[in-house]
């Protein structure tokens, strides 16, 4: 996007992340599915993918912009790999 960030419509959006635990290991947080129940429960499942040792520490994070439609209470879930 040509180094723009990604515009949120929050009448129309809403943000769910997903904050992973300093690391000094490359890690990758990848989303798998959003899916809403029949009892207006979203869940958000999403795989880690850990790599190498680094020289420095990082945060890992994933931010899913959801369409209101899927508005609910939300709850992550970790997928094994």
């Amino acid at each position: 996007m040509n180094g723009k960030p990604t515009e949120i419509n929050f009448s129309k959006q809403y943000v769910i992340a997903v904050v992973g635990d300093e690391t000094d290991i490359a890690t990758e947080i990848s989303p798998v599915s959003l899916q809403r129940d029949d009892k207006n429960q979203v869940t958000l499942n999403y795989k880690v993918r850990k790599g190498n040792k680094q020289s420095f520490k990082i945060r890992p994070l994933l931010i899913v912009v959801a369409d209101k439609s899927y508005d609910g209470a939300v709850s992550i879930k970790e997928q094994a790999n």
